[in-house]
Formats: C-alpha cells, structure tokens, sequence
C-alpha cells in the first residue's frame, strides 16, 4: 500500500496512515520504502507532485514522519 504525503497549513510535510481521513489537499504517493523516500527527496519529486516550492522543509523531520509511518504499518523493524 502506497504511503501518502501531503503539506500541512504550517508548511510542514504530514505523513498519512491509511485508517485516518485523508488530509486535503494535493498529495504525493511514495512506494513504503526509505530507498524510495531518498531518490524522491533528491530528485525533488515532492516539489513536482505536490505542485509547489517547498523551501525550508526539513528532510531529516519528514524522513522521522515516514520511517514512523513505515514502523506502524510493519514495513521496518523498529
């Protein structure tokens, strides 16, 4: 199941799980997978899919986000 990513009123990047209501907005789908979240991030994806700039936003915080993600849904050792 395909992880999605959108951007929160703060600016930030939110992480949603799949039971919750989905967040509005735009969102990005990313494989569950840290190898994917990388080649995404460097190749500035999330700017693309997302249809807008993202300046500022940390990686390493959306990497925790979605690391957390990837341990609840059993798809990492945690």
């Amino acid at each position: 199941m395909l992880v999605r990513l959108t951007i929160d009123p703060a600016g930030g990047m939110l992480v949603n799980s799949p039971p919750a209501p989905k967040a509005p907005g735009r969102g990005a789908y990313l494989c569950p997978s840290l190898l994917c979240f990388g080649k995404a991030w460097h190749r500035k994806a999330f700017a693309r899919a997302l249809r807008l700039e993202l300046p500022g936003l940390d990686e390493a915080a959306v990497r925790r986000n979605f690391e957390a993600e990837l341990r609840r849904r059993g798809a990492i050792a945690g």
